[in-house]
């Protein structure tokens, strides 16, 4: 009887772990292939509050260049009342801010508190100081975001809490819409796509990015490669790559009724990820760490870990290749 209860209680506390490795890869996924359920809005939300200060810290930095090419293509200077959503921390707020005309109204959204609370900082310290710097500060010390929303008059900009699924706002109320690497992320993308042709306006524009080739995206693909190769279980879960292919995107995108839909990859170096003591502190990162949780055998674990560093370096000093993140960037027009 005994034996039997430690064999049951080992079962539960599997089944626990796996309950939470699903919830945990069905948010932040590269893994499966396939169609799968993610993450519930309340689930999302509660995910990006927790990650926002390693996602602040590590990642937002390698989005300059692909959101820069979106304003570009979107002819952002030209706009009247912008609309973005899946805001993140704001990192390029203040280049958005220098790129429109003064006139134009920007709103500003995420669903995330903390997200939208790192965002209102940086404003408050453009807003203070605009030659100063706008990206040291401490996170951790950064008071909540009160209410739903928060005005700045100054920039004539508008800082809201909304779910991009279901926006808040008029039919043909914006001119141009915005949203970088979200959509793939969100529980319905066609939603989230048929949201935003509906507030534009007729001769509005869209421009969406999402993760694109899976083959060069090495900084997401790494360690599941190692993990496949050693005949480890990976929990299934929709893939955040799950909307990188053009021909996919493009037919989202005219079913919602946009039109003149024009496609570019654009690749993103993680700029932290250049020398082996910087692949060091990878392997501790908490994407990475999910994924060794699988392995219960700590030999295996860490040899699993070496294999891991090994192709990390293998791509940097032998390939001399950047490690990061390929993207899927369109523009589309409502007509």
């Amino acid at each position: 009887m005994q034996i039997m209860n430690l064999k049951a209680q080992k079962m539960l506390i599997n089944l626990a772990k796996n309950q939470v490795l699903n919830k945990q890869f069905s948010t932040f996924n590269f893994c499966s292939k396939k169609e799968l359920p993610t993450k519930s809005i309340s689930e999302l939300e509660e995910y990006w509050d927790e990650f926002s200060g390693d996602y602040t810290n590590k990642i937002s930095g390698s989005q300059v260049g692909v959101y820069s090419s979106m304003l570009n293509m979107m002819n952002i200077e030209t706009k009247k009342n912008i609309l973005e959503t899946g805001l993140g921390p704001g990192y390029m707020i203040p280049f958005l801010i220098q790129r429109k005309q003064q006139d134009a109204h920007l709103t500003l959204t995420d669903l995330s508190s903390q997200f939208l609370a790192i965002s209102q900082k940086r404003l408050e310290v453009f807003q203070s100081n605009p030659f100063g710097n706008l990206y040291d500060f401490e996170i951790k010390k950064i008071q909540p975001f009160q209410g739903e929303k928060k005005e700045f008059k100054d920039f004539n900009l508008i800082l809201e809490k909304v779910n991009s699924e279901k926006l808040p706002y008029k039919d043909n109320q914006f001119d141009a819409y915005i949203s970088s690497l979200c959509l793939q992320l969100t529980t319905n993308p066609q939603n989230m796509i048929n949201e935003a042709y509906r507030v534009l306006q007729k001769e509005g524009i869209a421009s969406f990015s999402v993760w694109g080739d899976r083959k060069i995206s090495y900084i997401f693909t790494v360690a599941v490669q190692i993990l496949k190769e050693e005949k480890i279980k990976i929990p299934e879960a929709r893939s955040n790559f799950h909307l990188g292919k053009k021909e996919k995107l493009n037919k989202m995108l005219e079913e919602a009724g946009f039109q003149e839909c024009i496609f570019w990859n654009q690749f993103m170096p993680w700029n932290w990820v250049t020398r082996e003591s910087e692949v060091d502190s990878l392997l501790g990162d908490k994407i990475i760490q999910q994924l060794l949780e699988l392995i219960e055998n700590q030999e295996q674990k860490q040899n699993i870990m070496k294999k891991i560093k090994q192709r990390y370096l293998q791509i940097i000093k032998n390939d001399h290749q950047a490690i990061g993140l390929d993207t899927l960037a369109v523009i589309a027009r409502k007509l």
